[in-house]
C-alpha cells in the first residue's frame, strides 16, 4: 500500500486498495485456475485414451498369441507318434522343437517385443515340424538379411502369418511353398 501511494503521488485508503488487489488478482488468478484445470482433464483425458488404446493393443496382440492352433499341437504330436517307429531321431527332433514352440509361447506372453532373430528362430523351428509333417509336400526359402535380427517385433507376429500360408497354401495342393524374406 505506501508503495503504491508513492508511485501514484497520493494517498488511497487501504480499503479501496485491498479492494481493487483482489479484484485485479482475481481477473489473472481465477481465470489461470479454469485454464490449469482445463488442461489437467485434458490431460486425463489424453492418458486414459491411451491407455484405452493400449490396452486394445494388448488384447490384440494376446489374441494373437493364443490364436497358435491346437489343431497344430495335435497333428505335430500325432506325426511324432508317427515318426518314432521310423524315424526315431526325426521324432525326437521335432517334439524338442514342439517343447521349444511352446515355451516360447507361454514365455512370450509377457513380453512386449523380441529380437527378430529370436521370432525367425522360432518359425524355422515352425516349419520344420511342418516339414516334419508334410515331408517333401513343402518347400521352405528363409532369406533374411542379417542385419534385421536385432530389430524388435512383437512375439508371435509371423508365426500365424506362416501357419496360414501353410493351411491355405497347402490345402487341396499336392505341394507348397512357403518364402519367408
Amino acid at each position: 500500500h505506501p508503495l503504491h501511494n508513492l508511485a501514484c503521488g497520493r494517498q488511497v485508503p487501504v480499503v479501496i486498495f485491498v479492494s481493487q488487489s483482489v479484484v485485479i488478482s482475481a481477473a489473472a488468478f481465477f481465470p489461470a485456475l479454469a485454464v490449469q484445470a482445463w488442461r489437467v482433464k485434458a490431460r486425463r483425458t489424453e492418458l486414459a485414451a491411451l491407455h484405452e488404446r493400449r490396452a486394445a493393443i494388448e488384447a490384440q496382440l494376446s489374441a494373437l498369441q493364443a490364436r497358435t492352433n491346437p489343431h497344430f499341437f495335435f497333428n505335430s504330436l500325432n506325426t511324432v507318434a508317427s515318426l518314432i517307429p521310423v524315424n526315431p531321431n526325426l521324432a525326437e527332433r521335432t517334439l524338442e522343437r514342439i517343447a521349444d514352440l511352446l515355451r516360447y509361447t507361454l514365455a512370450s506372453s509377457s513380453a512386449r517385443t523380441v529380437p527378430l532373430q529370436r521370432e525367425l528362430d522360432i518359425v524355422q523351428d515352425y516349419l520344420a515340424i511342418q516339414k516334419a509333417r508334410f515331408g517333401e509336400r513343402l518347400k521352405v526359402i528363409v532369406e533374411v538379411d542379417t542385419d534385421v535380427f536385432t530389430q524388435s517385433v512383437p512375439p508371435l507376429c509371423l508365426q500365424p502369418l506362416v501357419e496360414n500360408a501353410i493351411l491355405h497354401g497347402l490345402h487341396d495342393r499336392p505341394t507348397g511353398s512357403i518364402s519367408i524374406r
